[in-house]
């Protein structure tokens, strides 16, 4: 379990085989967090992104350079990130296609991760009455 504090500072706790409960030291400034199957995520509040615990799947080797982002997801072995452009990022482990973002994808305003799959909300471009 993961949480985040008023105060920036993030508290985890349980089964620790996976090194997910394991904060790194010094981790402050976080504004989110989410947890997939065995590792962590933390959206700090300059628009970058710290992640630990198991690393298998690769989930917790964070793009480099992946900075500006808005909103983060994780799931299963895999985290995504929503840049401020309306962009997705992804990484992880690929076996479902979770990691493969469609082509062109882009004015995106939400994501959320599941265990083999992820969703983006797209901004609509219709205007309704």
């Amino acid at each position: 379990m993961v949480a985040l504090r008023e105060d920036g500072t993030v508290v985890s706790w349980g089964f620790n085989e996976s090194g997910q409960t394991r904060v790194p030291f010094g981790l402050t400034n976080v504004r989110a967090v989410a947890a997939g199957h065995a590792f962590s995520v933390a959206l700090k509040e300059d628009g970058t992104i710290v992640a630990w615990g198991d690393n298998i799947h690769g989930q917790t080797t964070v793009p480099v350079g992946l900075t500006n982002v808005k909103t983060i997801a994780a799931g299963g072995n895999c985290a995504i990130a929503l840049k401020e452009d309306g962009t997705v990022v992804a990484w992880g482990s690929n076996n479902y296609g979770q990691t493969t973002i469609p082509t062109g994808l882009s004015n995106v305003i939400a994501v959320v991760a599941g265990g083999i799959h992820t969703v983006a909300l797209k901004e609509s471009t219709q205007k309704y009455r």
